[in-house]
């Protein structure tokens, strides 16, 4: 029973870590600009203002998921402020870049290129999950941090 005790305590340790570093990432995006990250999640600056002589105009808003043809709607890109310009014409210049853009009004929309075209989900719905301190049932299978992202489309 020692062994489990000392898994489940290093586990908390671990999410505790994963959780302060979270914390501190998210702080850095209370300075206007962007927290820049890269593939590895290594914060390489915060406060950027992405600039560009690209000139974006295909900004779609999803109307579902998968972002179908049909249930797009074109937008202006002077609807959105400079932070999520910033990061759509990042998105746009590198194919395969996947952005996410936080209000202060905690509202998250994720943004990336399809074939020409800059598509923005919005009102992305993230919620983390955690088990209780009792999470062993006697199985080796630990509990995910992030259980569901989920899209909430207004009609």
């Amino acid at each position: 029973m020692s062994y489990l005790r000392d898994v489940h305590n290093e586990l908390e340790e671990r999410k505790n870590e994963l959780l302060g570093a979270a914390r501190f990432i998210a702080s850095l995006s209370c300075v206007d600009g962007v927290v820049l990250l890269d593939r590895e999640m290594i914060v390489h600056g915060f406060g950027v203002e992405l600039r560009t002589d690209n000139d974006l105009r295909d900004v779609y808003m999803a109307g579902d998921a998968q972002a179908e043809g049909g249930r797009l709607r074109r937008v202006d890109l002077t609807h959105f402020g400079t932070r999520h310009r910033a990061m759509m014409r990042y998105c746009h210049l590198h194919p395969g870049a996947l952005g996410f853009a936080v209000s202060q009004d905690g509202d998250i929309q994720a943004m990336t290129r399809i074939g020409a075209r800059l598509v923005v989900w919005e009102n992305i719905d993230v919620q983390l999950a955690f088990k209780p301190d009792n999470w062993f049932t006697g199985t080796h299978d630990l509990a995910p941090i992030l259980r569901r992202i989920s899209l909430r489309v207004e009609s």
